[in-house]
């Protein structure tokens, strides 16, 4: 190949190369992401102060499009960046958008759903969620005689002797029973009668 020919190639090869890069970068433009902060609103305000924790993990959540199809799901615990209480939704073209966030663990101190605009060159939008942990059901106290009043703890005393008395009375019953079935075992058989009136 001449001089000038492998100039040629290479200068085809460099507007390619560069028409590929622009068009990458000009779809990475028409792209955005949005993103969802969970925090533990400590003092109830509603808003995030510098010592209140992220929450990282027990928080789920749906983006829905704007014809209400679901187009992803996100766990907070499985988030890159969860140690930041962040989720993102990365790679999204511009439009409108549903965000909807659920947990088992914690009540919402804002909506639980969020809808919001993706524009080309403008900030990804950040939407933060005011969550507090749900109270715990503390355990059922275990029944004892002394939190009783002297009537119950009678009558519960009363009952497990009457049931006491009854299994002994079932098992004495249930002894009688085996004694006799073997006494019968043991017992010589009985002369058979034949149809005669003879004695067998």
């Amino acid at each position: 190949m001449t001089p000038g020919g492998r100039f040629c190639s290479w200068l085809a090869w460099s507007c390619l190369a560069l028409l590929c890069l622009l068009c990458s970068l000009a779809y990475a433009q028409d792209r955005s992401q949005i993103c969802l902060s969970a925090f533990a609103d400590a003092d109830d305000d509603g808003q995030r102060a510098a010592d209140e924790a992220p929450i990282t993990r027990g928080i789920a959540a749906s983006l829905l499009d704007e014809s209400g199809i679901t187009i992803d799901t996100g766990l907070l615990s499985e988030s890159p960046l969860s140690a930041d209480g962040l989720l993102c939704f990365d790679d999204l073209p511009a439009g409108r958008y549903r965000l909807f966030v659920s947990s088992s663990q914690y009540a919402f101190g804002s909506p639980s759903a969020a809808e919001l605009q993706l524009e080309p060159g403008l900030p990804p939008p950040r939407l933060d969620f005011v969550a507090n942990p749900l109270p715990t059901a503390e355990p059922p106290a275990a029944l004892s005689l002394a939190s009783l009043d002297a009537e119950a703890a009678g009558l519960l005393i009363a009952l497990g002797a009457a049931a006491l008395l009854i299994i002994l009375v079932m098992a004495l019953l249930g002894c009688l029973l085996v004694m006799s079935v073997m006494r019968r075992a043991d017992s010589p058989p009985s002369p058979m009668m034949t149809g005669s009136g003879r004695l067998a």
